[in-house]
């Protein structure tokens, strides 16, 4: 039975499951998926797209979501979901009178920081890891689909504009000079889409979308770009020695709690061995992230021995113990270990009684500072109380190193 004022679906701990054992692994997954979503919506970018790139800047009165705003000297307004071809209008704000309404927070679409495009896309791939785009890529971008722009200067040439630009969709800052038909309108700031020969825009003055052809160093007009060398095939990738991707990074040591998803109590399972084979194929294969194994698992079918599916927090706990397994196994007993133990022991009852009597040495030479009359008698007893001290730490790693 649900909680005071708590939905059938509550993830509380007090509701959930009506009463039944919780997934703590599950339960963590979406909390972080809630999260992510909670700051997409935040920031403008729950479409992903576009608005991982480029902040909108108009609210729809409707249904509140963050759309792109234009709008002349003639009054004319159109919004749009998404920046660039099919140049997608916002359905809400068809009807005049809704699209007076719409709240206007900045003049024109503006290009967001490297730091929080970084932030929205992490979010995005907890979020929609298929929607999300990724940043790895170092590359000059590829014109067969079209690619967003930021139009950074604009000069007139022998009849035609000079276009210089900047590839929005990514991080890393790939530039590149166009030069296009007079006709347009162009202006510093402006966002434009390219495709091969092809800049696609919104002409504010005429308030309609508007294609030019385009011409540029590098490649002939309505000729696709030269694509890049193909990528080695998957099993010519960098593997370590445990046949996991050299770059993978692991979140973390992990505890009792998630090993018992992977590691059974009986010595003879084979349960972690099996899901090292599927990870390290999948590695093989071109699997690179936490990510791309967790779908692998999960896509098979395979439950931890917890009967639960896989998180990105077990992934990369199962990754850490495969490239630590030798601490996994059991250690065969070292004779001059034990017999070095038992000294130790043996040991423990006297450092333990000279401990306790130097916190009373420490104690009473406490004491003394406080009643010390002089300077010269605070030094000398400053000077005891600071070796006491020495001693009392060098006892306790002693005793519990």
């Amino acid at each position: 039975m649900p909680g005071y004022n708590h939905y059938p679906s509550c993830q509380c701990g007090w509701c959930v499951a009506h009463g039944r054992t919780v997934d703590n692994a599950a339960l963590r997954n979406e909390m972080a998926r809630r999260t992510s979503a909670d700051f997409l919506k935040r920031n403008g970018a729950s479409r992903l797209g576009s608005s991982c790139f480029v902040a909108p800047n108009a609210t729809c009165p409707v249904c509140k979501a963050s759309v792109y705003f234009y709008a002349n000297s003639n009054g004319s307004r159109v919004f749009f979901d998404d920046l660039g071809p099919p140049w997608p209008k916002h359905p809400c704000t068809d009807r005049p009178n809704v699209a007076a309404r719409v709240a206007v927070i900045g003049a024109r679409p503006e290009r967001r920081k490297i730091g929080l495009i970084k932030e929205i896309v992490g979010h995005a791939w907890v979020l929609d890891r298929k929607r999300a785009p990724s940043l790895d890529r170092t590359e000059s971008p590829n014109l067969d689909g079209w690619r967003l722009l930021l139009i950074t200067e604009v000069k007139a040439r022998g009849g035609k504009v000079q276009l210089s630009a900047e590839f929005v969709e990514t991080i890393h800052q790939h530039r590149i000079t166009l030069l296009a038909d007079q006709g347009g309108q162009f202006y510093v700031g402006q966002f434009a889409s390219l495709r091969r020969d092809v800049l696609s825009f919104f002409d504010e003055i005429a308030g309609e979308r508007r294609d030019v052809g385009v011409t540029y160093e590098g490649m002939k007009p309505s000729q696709p770009e030269p694509r890049a060398p193909a990528r080695p095939p998957a099993d010519h990738r960098r593997l370590d020695a445990f046949g996991l991707p050299a770059a993978l990074k692991t979140e973390g040591i992990p505890g009792p709690a998630e090993r018992a998803h992977y590691i059974g109590r009986d010595p003879s399972s084979r349960y972690f061995e099996d899901v090292k084979e599927i990870i390290q194929i999948a590695a093989k294969k071109g699997a690179n992230y936490l990510a791309d194994f967790q779908i692998v698992l999960n896509d098979r079918n395979v439950r931890t021995l917890r009967s639960s599916k896989w998180t990105r927090e077990l992934v990369s706990a199962v990754i850490y113990d495969i490239r630590h397994e030798e601490k996994l196994r059991p250690q065969k007993p070292n004779r001059a270990a034990t017999v070095a133990a038992a000294i130790h022991e043996a040991d423990r009852e006297k450092i333990a009684k000279e401990l306790q009597e130097t916190e009373a040495r420490i104690a009473d030479l406490e004491a003394s500072w406080d009643a010390a009359a002089s300077g010269n008698q605070r030094q000398k007893i400053h000077d005891q109380l600071s070796a006491a001290r020495r001693r009392r730490t060098k006892l306790f790693g002693m005793l519990w190193g």
